[in-house]
């Protein structure tokens, strides 16, 4: 089985490069490629709770659904630990989005053993 990894750099100023990750890391793990996505600097937003990232592109489902699919595909959602620390909504009452936290390192690692994208 192939292994992909995923960076989310863009958050809601940059929304059709976000979905276009979300929807290639779903595609791919229903595929039955083994993915993570690893959300850093403005792509941590999208581990917020799901009333608040329920917008969508046009001709695309909405990000809450991408990370949905993804996430029931097998999919594995990372934060980066500086961001994760900052992002106090992933700690709250309210979140819906089981993100793993994950260092640079980690991440640097698997792209000299992996295949990486950066949206």
């Amino acid at each position: 089985m192939d292994n992909l990894q995923i960076l989310i750099t863009a958050g809601p100023e940059a929304q059709a490069r976000a979905t276009l990750g979300f929807a290639a890391a779903a595609a791919a793990a229903a595929a039955g490629t083994n993915v993570s996505v690893f959300m850093v600097l403005n792509g941590i937003w999208w581990s917020r709770p799901s009333k608040q990232r329920d917008t969508a592109v046009a001709g695309f489902p909405p990000i809450t659904e991408l990370i949905d699919a993804f996430v029931c595909a097998g999919g594995v959602l990372e934060g980066c630990t500086a961001c994760f620390e900052n992002a106090c909504w992933l700690h709250g009452p309210d979140s819906d989005v089981k993100v793993e936290p994950a260092g640079l390192t980690t991440i640097a690692v698997r792209m000299t053993q992996q295949a990486t994208v950066v949206f």
